[in-house]
């Protein structure tokens, strides 16, 4: 099986929702054959043809078909474990499938949030993301002594909250977290209670570290050196 790979490079991936793929240029592949498709084929034709250092860092993926490119975002390395998945999208667009190239990896943290279908934007198999680095957008103490948060990324936001015995230790997470702080978390839980929602339950095993930008300082945990 052949079809027609419309290679989209050069540019950026703005904000969800409504994002776009902004200021790039589209290379036309043709034909591509099924059984010789994979990333390192991408992967050279962008180093050979279209000028890619062939050391730099690049992400592709695919959108599937019917979805906006919010939800429908999936690293090329993933969708072709599943040939069939390949298939159908490009079925779909008579035999075109888009690939999107880009310089910077899309967080965890918005594919978590875009999250609709139990498919290929789950976080993991243990429901954990292995790492995450956001900005304290909002940040909201309950009556239990947690904090609710809203955390962003370069690519998105997700809301979260952060148990209250991360504010009771010593490293100055009570003082340092606030909007406009830099968390940097690992291992993640992502709690799930619909399909179409997650929430990340941050505990002090999840800190690495804290940047408060106001004071110029940085709260460590118990993880160590980043």
């Amino acid at each position: 099986m052949a079809f027609k790979v419309l290679l989209h490079h050069y540019g950026r991936f703005t904000s969800p929702p409504g994002r776009k793929f902004v200021d790039g240029i589209v290379a036309t592949v043709d034909p591509v054959e099924l059984s010789n498709f994979s990333s390192n084929q991408m992967k050279a034709i962008l180093t050979k043809c279209l000028g890619y250092d062939e050391n730099s860092a690049t992400f592709l993926y695919i959108k599937k078909s019917n979805r906006s490119l919010d939800s429908g975002l999936v690293l090329l390395d993933d969708a072709i474990q599943d040939i069939d998945s390949i298939v159908s999208y490009t079925q779909t667009y008579q035999k075109l499938l888009h690939v999107y190239v880009s310089r910077v990896e899309l967080s965890p943290l918005v594919v978590a949030d875009q999250l609709e279908d139990g498919g290929m934007f789950a976080p993991s198999t243990n429901g954990k993301l292995e790492l995450v680095v956001a900005v304290v957008m909002t940040c909201t103490p309950n009556s239990l002594g947690d904090m609710t948060v809203t955390l962003k990324d370069p690519t998105g936001i997700m809301a979260g909250t952060i148990h209250y015995k991360v504010f009771k230790k010593e490293d100055g997470y009570a003082n340092s977290t606030k909007v406009g702080s830099v968390l940097i978390l690992r291992n993640v839980s992502v709690f799930t209670p619909k399909p179409s929602k997650h929430y990340l339950n941050i505990t002090v095993k999840n800190i690495v570290k804290v940047f408060d930008n106001d004071n110029d300082t940085i709260s460590r945990g118990r993880l160590g050196p980043f």
